[in-house]
């Protein structure tokens, strides 16, 4: 039987548009990932009543309950009370609670405001370690249903999330495992044609700009080795990872392994490649430097363009395109260069060169690679693809050196 999960978030910010609910697309997913349905998530402003009324509904009709956020010590902050109204008992001090609010605030040479309530849950409430903030979170059991409060601070949340829920939510669903698969450059249409009717498991797929993501969900604790295999051999032309679906990590990877490095020159993308990269833990040791050279200037200062192509190809070309990589990369003395130049609008296009327009390559100083993008949509859209496109042309390259 399919374990069903409410997830409940709350605040006025997120009901007047101010932030975007990220926690609910993260629990989603998390819970999918281990086997779990979420029937639906719900969000409610700062009112008490609205917010134990949602508890109240929400453990009804299903078996587990995350509802986030309201844990502070704000006036709107009513998490604690709301769950005492919705299942008829008191709030009591937990020390547990105490010693973690007032180890938070003496470590930063602080007193713990005198009207402070985080340390009260509900009676026969389990108190949850909140090792990446101040408030406590806790759970509680009604009825058949298990209920987790916890903060509404993303990495506060997603910390918890992996230190207390996931352990325990996987006992739902022990004959239940998932694998992932980073691919780029195929649609999902064009991914669910090439694996419809060859896989014996279930598929779920996530696009975007940056990279698909196809899961393969199986009814056992491990995945069958001939479906991997399988999948594996169907997406091999778009395939660059195996267990999760972040571009700039497995090009870390193939750079570690080979002792190499790399330097990027972006112009359109104003550092977004670079950013990328190093946002992978580590990239220090193989990421040496990035230039933003959006003004011709720029690109000969810092990458030795030559003016002559600049004036008889233009800043967005291909001759500009391998000038910025092997440019980068003799500066930066770097194994590998990669260049980005182009239109990503919303202006600037023209009828030869329309916004969209984007020059890619790749160098090693002995060779350089090019690709020449005609990219669709809004501005953020075209430079996410070109980010893309560009570690996945690195990716090729290093991936050549390993056959």
């Amino acid at each position: 039987m399919t374990t069903r999960a409410i997830i409940l978030t709350q605040g006025s910010e997120l009901l007047s548009g101010s932030i975007s609910d990220h926690n609910a697309a993260y629990l989603c997913e998390r819970l999918h990932n281990i086997g779990i349905r979420v029937l639906e998530y719900r969000c409610v402003d700062d009112d008490q009543n609205d917010i134990a009324n949602a508890l109240i509904d929400a453990s009804r009709r299903s078996d587990i309950v995350i509802c986030t956020g309201g844990l502070g010590q704000t006036e709107d902050d009513l998490s604690r009370e709301a769950c005492a109204q919705a299942f008829s008992t008191p709030l009591v001090e937990s020390k547990p609670a105490k010693k973690q609010v007032d180890a938070f605030y003496r470590k930063r040479n602080r007193t713990p405001p005198k009207r402070s309530t985080m340390h009260l849950l509900p009676k026969g409430a389990i108190f949850l370690h909140n090792p990446f903030g101040s408030a406590p979170a806790f759970s509680l059991s009604f009825e058949r249903c298990q209920i987790y409060f916890l903060p509404g601070v993303p990495v506060e949340l997603e910390g918890l999330y992996a230190l207390h829920l996931e352990p325990s939510l996987k006992q739902y669903h022990k004959d239940w495992s998932m694998v992932e698969f980073g691919c780029f450059g195929a649609g999902e249409s064009t991914l669910s044609k090439r694996l419809a009717g060859q896989l014996d498991c279930t598929i779920s797929y996530r696009a975007s700009r940056k990279g698909n993501s196809v899961k393969l969900h199986f009814p056992s604790a491990k995945p069958s080795i001939s479906v991997l295999q399988k999948a594996k051999h169907i997406l091999e032309p778009y395939l660059f990872a195996e267990g999760h679906c972040d571009l700039a990590r497995s090009v870390g990877k193939l750079l570690l392994k080979q002792n190499a490095t790399v330097s990027a020159a972006e112009s359109c993308t104003s550092g977004k490649v670079s950013a990328w990269i190093t946002s992978v833990p580590g990239a220090s040791r193989y990421f040496l430097e990035g230039a933003v050279v959006y003004s011709n200037h720029a690109k000969q200062k810092y990458c030795d363009v030559s003016s002559h192509s600049l004036q008889n190809h233009g800043a967005v070309s291909k001759r500009v395109a391998i000038e910025l990589a092997e440019g980068i990369q003799k500066r930066a003395q770097s194994t590998w260069g990669i260049s980005i130049t182009g239109i990503a609008g919303p202006g600037g296009g023209s009828k030869e060169k329309p916004v969209g327009t984007v020059h890619i390559a790749v160098s090693n100083g002995k060779t350089t690679v090019h690709r020449h993008l005609t990219l669709r949509g809004s501005r953020d859209q075209i430079t996410d693809s070109s980010a893309a496109h560009v570690l996945f042309l690195l990716y090729q390259q290093l991936k050549e050196l390993e056959m």
